[in-house]
């Protein structure tokens, strides 16, 4: 059975990855729903192994929250509940497979990187930034209608890539490649949120498996490249502001793209609704009703308008349950990959929305967290 779920896993994984370079929406939906309540289906036939999984109690208070809230959504309750318990189902989904799957996941996941390459190298050739200018920087789409999207999954692969070349185990020319392509790319999109992840996934990768010379030479090609590129310069100016301390001329609400004002605005209008709004939330959905229909550019907010006040504690305890289950065995470059990802996630996700929202990489990253917390290893 471990080998045909592990197929079947992986094989789901590599179908939405593509999905996302299709034109229909509407496809991705049906697929990936199709997708969720196969896993789900899976996972009942297979609930007596899950009943000691140390992740099962946060991922069924989460999902009874967000069950809960779909009843009282603003609107597509169900495309939220899927967006939110997805990547939780394929954590459960992940820790019930062989770890040692994750080398062939992995190795599908960076030749399916080719495609997308070539499709925005051929952008680039063709000048497609140009016709996409989103906060006065052209952006590189590629295969993905958003230029977030984009960037996230261009960080999988980089730091995927990354993986193989620590591991020297076969691959690594693969792994570089990739990695380098992916980093390129990934300037090109501008999207400052996905760059601070890699660095600092990468960063803490590297001191878990104590590589002090790709750390080293890593730190020194950022600096180089902040150096001499005057657009990295002023695209990351708000973060050179918060650490001196000095404020921008537009104020310190100007931070990032104006986050702070947005999160004022947003908490200024959510705290006046009363304690029942603050402790119980107002719905899935609720969290783009406070700014100009949009979501308020932070995981937490949004899970608190949303889900009350155990909405964000039920999400982030299964990331810190997580971690915990894996600080002892962290000798491992796919446990040392997962930790760094997990402190990744932990520091972004409050300052942006770079997690909820983008299925693919959520669903990539929460079964890789399985995988690693699975102690059943390959057969084959």
């Amino acid at each position: 059975m471990s080998q045909n779920w592990t197929r079947l896993l992986g094989g789901a994984l590599c179908v939405r990855l593509v999905l996302d370079w299709t034109p229909f929406g509407g496809l991705r939906s049906a697929l990936s729903a199709v997708i969720l309540l196969g896993v789900v289906v899976c996972l009942v036939q297979m609930r007596a192994r899950l009943r000691n999984a140390p992740l099962l109690p946060w991922v069924i208070a989460f999902s009874f929250l967000v069950a809960v809230n779909g009843l009282r959504a603003t609107a597509d309750p169900v495309r939220w509940m899927a967006l939110y318990i997805g990547p939780w189902l394929m954590l459960l989904a992940g820790s019930l497979a062989p770890s040692d799957a994750w080398w062939r996941w992995s190795r599908a996941l960076m030749w399916l990187a080719i495609p997308a390459f070539v499709w925005a190298l051929w952008g680039l050739a063709a000048g497609q930034p140009e016709t996409f200018i989103l906060n006065g920087y052209p952006r590189l789409l590629g295969a993905y209608a958003n230029p977030h999207g984009h960037a996230l999954m261009l960080v999988l692969w980089a730091s995927v890539g990354v993986l193989w070349v620590d591991r020297r185990q076969g691959g690594e020319w693969l792994g570089a490649i990739v990695a380098f392509v992916a980093v390129v790319l990934l300037s090109y999109t501008w999207v400052r949120t996905a760059m601070l992840m890699l660095a600092i996934q990468g960063t803490v990768f590297f001191l878990l498996r104590g590589r002090r010379a790709p750390l080293l030479v890593g730190m020194v090609l950022v600096a180089l490249t902040f150096g001499l590129s005057s657009g990295l310069q002023e695209r990351f100016s708000d973060l050179f502001a918060v650490l001196s301390g000095q404020a921008p001329d537009a104020g310190w609400g100007a931070i990032g793209s104006h986050r702070v004002d947005i999160w004022r605005e947003i908490l200024t209008s959510f705290l006046a609704l009363g304690w029942s709004a603050k402790l119980l939330g107002l719905g899935l959905g609720a969290h783009h009703g406070f700014h100009k229909a949009l979501d308020p550019h932070s995981e937490v907010l949004a899970l608190w308008i949303q889900l009350g006040v155990l909405g964000p504690v039920a999400w982030w305890g299964g990331i810190f349950r997580s971690a915990w289950q894996l600080r002892r065995r962290s000798e491992d470059p796919l446990r040392c990959f997962v930790l760094s990802w997990l402190v990744s996630i932990v520091i972004t996700a409050p300052i942006s929305n770079e997690v909820l929202n983008r299925v693919t990489f959520a669903w990539w990253i929460w079964a890789t967290i399985g995988l690693a917390l699975s102690s059943e290893r390959s057969e084959d």
